[in-house]
This record gives structure tokens, C-alpha cells and sequence, in this order.
């Protein structure tokens, strides 16, 4: 499993970078996505479709808002993605 977060959370700070253009040093698991990244909802939504695309898994949603931080967004994606 922690392999498993480790290549998640490397192909999401790739995804935030490229997105939101946030400094790769502060997408930390901890890091919530609204109050520490600055991201608003124009991007919480692009990131949204990036990661569908990029981890092959439909986020509906209901679910979005309960994504509030880098380490929820990860568990979610390995519970429900597979990642390409």
C-alpha cells in the first residue's frame, strides 16, 4: 500500500503542478487543497477531469466534496482507480 501511495501522490503533485502550477514541495499529504494550495473550484474541477483521464476512474460528484486534502484525494484514488 505504501508503494501504492507513493506512485499516486507522485502522478498527482505532477497533476497539480501542470493544473494549478503549485510548487511540487507543498503537495504533501496533509496539504488541503482550498486552504494551503489556494485552488478554487475552476481547478478543483480541472484536476478532476485530468485525474479521471490519468487513473481511469469516475469521481462523481458527491464524492468531490468530501476530497478536501492531497491524502484523502490519494486514498480515494486507490480504492477506486487503476492506475495507467
Amino acid at each position: 500500500m505504501q508503494d501504492s501511495n507513493s506512485e499516486v501522490i507522485h502522478e498527482l503533485r505532477d497533476l497539480l503542478v501542470q493544473v494549478a502550477g503549485i510548487n511540487h514541495n507543498k503537495v504533501q499529504p496533509n496539504a488541503r487543497f482550498v486552504e494551503d494550495l489556494g485552488m478554487d473550484s475552476l481547478t478543483m474541477l480541472e484536476l478532476l477531469l485530468e485525474a479521471e483521464e490519468r487513473f481511469g476512474v469516475e469521481i462523481s460528484q458527491e464524492d468531490l466534496p468530501r476530497l478536501k486534502s492531497v491524502g484523502e484525494f490519494v486514498q480515494y484514488l486507490n480504492s477506486n482507480a487503476t492506475v495507467k
